[in-house]
């Protein structure tokens, strides 16, 4: 990962194969599981997101109902997870995941923890974004 630092600074990303290997993918996918079961609908917040497309088919109709199980409902999970599931914790403070950011030279790095669900019908396409402009606004 000698070049990692540079062809961050030059292209401002790089993609990393085999950070996490297969049997911890399932185990974060288990741990989400595991968090979208237990989650009791009822006492948690419903957020939704328009787009301009406000005519797609979403997971939440008109009354805030869901339309669909709340496992084929959710977009995304995220930032503290690692507050919430062992797994996400491990995966947090893996020494690979140290290094990488070491390499790219974040000093004191925030890492933002997000889950993303892509789920068949719902939603539409995302548009070309930075996820920084949205976490780390100067107030």
């Amino acid at each position: 990962m000698p070049d990692l630092c540079r062809k961050f600074e030059k292209d401002g990303i790089v993609v990393i194969e085999n950070v996490l290997n297969d049997q911890q993918i399932e185990e974060m996918k288990r741990g989400i599981g595991k968090i979208v079961n237990d989650m009791n609908l009822a006492e948690h917040p419903k957020s939704v997101f328009f787009t301009n497309d406000e005519d797609k088919e979403g997971a939440v109709d008109k009354n805030g109902e869901l339309t669909v199980p709340k496992d084929k409902a959710l977009n995304k999970i995220g930032h503290g997870l690692h507050f919430l599931d062992p797994t996400s914790e491990k995966m947090t403070f893996n020494t690979n995941i140290q290094t990488i950011f070491e390499e790219i030279g974040y000093q004191e790095p925030e890492v933002f923890q997000m889950y993303r669900l892509k789920q068949p019908k719902i939603g539409g396409a995302v548009t070309d974004h930075v996820d920084s402009n949205y976490r780390c606004k100067k107030l």
